[in-house]
């Protein structure tokens, strides 16, 4: 079986930068101009997770951060590096 990687990448100005999904959801959540506490209410989760997600602190489970992703308006795109245009 390859181990192949696949990133979580997002369109930035100067072409496409290979991200983790972390790092997209914590760039979102900087742009977003909402309180933190308006946004964990938006994804319908509490407060003190997503603080400490935003302040490194811990991770979030794959069911809070699609909730996440979903309330900063964000499209995962998933694919492989070579279909993704990543060199």
């Amino acid at each position: 079986m390859l181990n192949r990687h696949v990133y979580w990448s997002v369109y930035i100005l100067d072409g496409m930068q290979r991200k983790t999904m972390a790092e997209v959801l914590k760039e979102a959540i900087e742009r977003d101009g909402r309180s933190l506490y308006a946004i964990a209410k938006a994804a319908g989760m509490t407060y003190p997770p997503l603080y400490r997600f935003a302040h490194d602190q811990q991770g979030l489970r794959l069911e809070t951060a699609d909730k996440l992703a979903t309330a900063l308006g964000l499209v995962l795109r998933q694919g492989k590096e070579d279909e993704l245009g990543i060199d």
